[in-house]
């Protein structure tokens, strides 16, 4: 049912609006004395059997150049489970009834981002056309740091102290191709920092105006410099969110091809496994035992970007290892489980990469753990050359091989017209 809001609903709005643009936004007291006294904003809800599943907010602008009232939507909001119903495209169309019936008006107007071009296609179809108006806004929530304070110490351990990052669920991210990816994928930015003294670029304005976050931190050159990993200082450093450990988050295709990387020890390992998995498409990793940290900025860094775009997550145990893979066992016919040697066993080309795979990866100096070996369905190894003095690969160059050599077959596959999808 989509109806207008009431006091009695503040809760329940405090909750969607912590899920929508982050917490401490506001309070369920602004929200309920908001309800009861602005007459300029009308708030519309989906509700769900007495749940509260998306709002609408709408704001009545009025000018003494006009007679007319100017309804501008500008907050659209349903919940991920909820989503692909319809929901968004009634509240607005019950807002505008509402606001046709009750104000006299002559155009409604509504604000999104000029990269949700998801939400744009369903606003299109109720409508909503670009008017070439320029919308500029002027970000007034930023906060100047010029010495070591608590926000700059903060900062610091965000970047250098793994426990910190978890305590407050936030990473460091520096870099353009990094930002952007991030920016691109939808991943939850919650500062920028920059150099509140400096002239920045096109594309560092571009990234303040158009992202939205809660606070942003104009901060002195030295201190800057002193957060940046690089001789020259980055113009734009992002704090960005961490996502749940949930295997969900990653898509799996209808022939799946996924990762897992045992107790990495090496940051720069992890980045480029990573990197190779975006590249050569194997669709996520997952991270098991106590090994480097996934959001450590020198790991996020050697992606090049990549981070952003595999979903890479995190089991602290064996048994949910296990259960997961039963669980794909069950779902997907002739899934298998390629452990990786570097002892004599099956050489790559010999096993049979067109099945659903997920591919194990052993510890940079300890290899595959027993325990992972003995739940393999077979152990694969690279061929390494008889004369050459090199035993094997660097573990990062051995994942890349493996992952090109499983697309490789499946390409061959799908030319044959032996599995659908992927590229022939």
């Amino acid at each position: 049912m989509v109806r207008i809001a009431t006091v009695n609903d503040a809760e329940q709005l405090n909750i969607l609006n912590d899920e929508f643009n982050g917490e401490s936004e506001t309070s369920i007291d602004n929200i309920r004395n908001s309800l009861m006294n602005n007459k300029q904003e009308v708030v519309i809800v989906a509700d769900e059997d007495d749940m509260l599943v998306g709002f609408v907010c709408v704001q009545l602008k009025k000018s003494f150049c006009y007679d007319e009232y100017m309804p501008e939507i500008t907050e659209v909001y349903v919940k991920p489970a909820y989503r692909k119903r319809g929901l968004a495209s009634e509240m607005i169309t019950f807002a505008e009834a509402y606001c046709s019936k009750n104000y006299p008006l002559h155009q409604y107007e509504l604000l999104t981002g000029q990269e949700n071009l998801v939400a744009q296609t369903v606003y299109n179809k109720l409508g909503y056309v670009d008017d070439n108006e320029l919308h500029l806004s002027k970000r007034v929530k930023t906060e100047r740091v010029y010495t070591r304070s608590a926000t700059y110490q903060k900062f610091e351990v965000l970047k250098t102290n793994r426990n910190k990052r978890y305590k407050y669920g936030e990473f460091f991210v520096e870099g353009v191709r990094n930002i952007n990816n991030a920016v691109e994928n939808g991943w939850e930015i919650v500062s920028f920092l920059y150099d509140g003294d400096r002239k920045l670029s096109d594309w560092a304005r571009d990234k303040l105006a158009a992202v939205r976050t809660q606070v942003n931190y104009a901060l002195r050159g030295d201190l800057l410099a002193a957060l940046s990993g690089k001789a020259d200082t980055s113009e734009l450093l992002a704090v960005v969110k961490m996502r749940d450990d949930d295997f969900s988050r990653i898509p799996l295709s209808e022939n799946p091809l996924i990762a897992l990387f045992d107790r990495p020890s090496n940051h720069g390992n992890l980045g480029t496994i990573l990197r190779s998995c975006d590249a050569l498409g194997v669709e996520g990793l997952i991270l098991t035992g106590h090994g480097v940290d996934l959001y450590d900025p020198d790991v996020v860094s050697s992606t090049m970007g990549s981070f952003f775009c595999v979903p890479a997550v995190r089991m602290s145990d064996n048994d949910s290892v296990f259960a997961l893979i039963d669980a794909l066992k069950a779902r997907y016919p002739g899934f298998q489980v390629v452990g990786t040697t570097a002892h004599h066993e099956k050489t790559l080309s010999e096993v049979d990469f067109t099945k659903p795979t997920m591919l194990l990866i052993g510890n940079e100096t300890e290899g595959l753990r027993r325990i992972y070996k003995e739940r393999s369905d077979v152990l694969a190894t690279i061929p390494m050359n008889p004369r050459g003095s090199a035993s094997s690969f660097n573990v990062a160059c051995a994942a890349t091989v493996m992952f090109y050599e499983a697309v490789r077959q499946r390409a061959a596959a799908t030319c044959r017209g032996e599995v659908a999808g992927g590229a022939c």
